[in-house]
């Protein structure tokens, strides 16, 4: 996204904002204490808007959580915009608005019953991964699908944003078909089990337990804020209703209740490493 192109995606979406809230221009023009000339501006996309006035447009307009946190992100990018800006025409809008989350998060608490999560895979996981989603296969687009994978994951080692994984023991028993791609992801697994910003643990076979639902992500901002991503084999849905995300937090504390501690989820994943051929 140019800055050009930025600047009247965000004068609009204020635009729409404040008719939303009921307001007019002149309202808007005595909360900045400036003209309504320079409030149309803004919305046409003739003038940028300063990171001051944004917040207080947003506060006029009573836009919090996660809404709140995509704009102020979206005013602070510079040049070309988003890093996956060159992929989009690969990626849904759904998942483009998921990355706008990711990249704003203070912590992402992440559950997966079938797969390795996308953000702990390792390029040869996930190319075959991807080989087995796409018909036919399309090398060129599972490329770059992949490395869009790889460059999400680098917020982790940057240690940005808080990862905490908890997967079920099936995920563990799904293994692609070469033994060394899965060796090497096992490897990885216990090594990011060890970086400071990531929590990883394993739910071990024996009883039902409240994950069974299906995977999801808690998407928690430094205001506090919070925002779920559902995922499902037709895409992914950004949840913002309080009731919704409060029923996220409460099964994601049941299933912290019957996971392993991450030391002994090390332990589990080095025996199977073991066994891996």
């Amino acid at each position: 996204m140019t800055s050009t192109a930025r600047t009247r995606t965000l004068g609009a979406r204020l635009g729409r904002l404040r008719k939303a809230a009921g307001l007019t221009v002149y309202d808007a023009a005595e909360h900045l204490r400036c003209t309504s000339g320079k409030i149309s501006k803004i919305e046409n996309g003739h003038v940028g808007v300063k990171h001051q006035e944004l917040l207080a447009l947003l506060d006029l307009y009573k836009v919090t959580g996660p809404a709140r946190a995509r704009l102020v992100y979206l005013s602070e990018q510079r040049g070309d915009g988003y890093w996956w800006t060159p992929y989009s025409s690969l990626l849904s809008d759904d998942f483009s608005d998921y990355l706008y989350l990711e990249q704003a998060a203070m912590r992402l608490q992440k559950y997966e019953a079938q797969l390795i999560p996308g953000l702990l895979q390792t390029p040869g996981y996930a190319t075959e991964l991807m080989r087995q989603s796409h018909t036919p296969p399309d090398d060129d687009r599972i490329g770059t699908l992949v490395s869009v994978r790889m460059r999400r994951a680098e917020l982790l080692r940057e240690d940005a944003t808080r990862l905490d994984v908890i997967i079920d023991e099936a995920v563990l028993h799904r293994r692609p078909s070469s033994a060394e791609v899965w060796r090497d992801q096992l490897d990885h697994l216990m090594e990011a089990a060890n970086w400071p910003a990531v929590t990883l643990r394993v739910i071990p076979f024996g009883s039902l337990h409240a994950g069974v639902d299906g995977p999801y992500t808690i998407i928690t901002f430094d205001t506090g804020d919070h925002v779920a991503y559902l995922e499902s084999a037709v895409g992914g849905m950004i949840v913002e209703d309080e009731v919704d995300i409060a029923r996220c937090n409460e099964v994601w504390h049941r299933i912290s209740s019957a996971s392993l501690t991450t030391g002994e989820t090390i332990n589990f994943i080095r025996k199977m490493r073991d066994h891996a051929s």
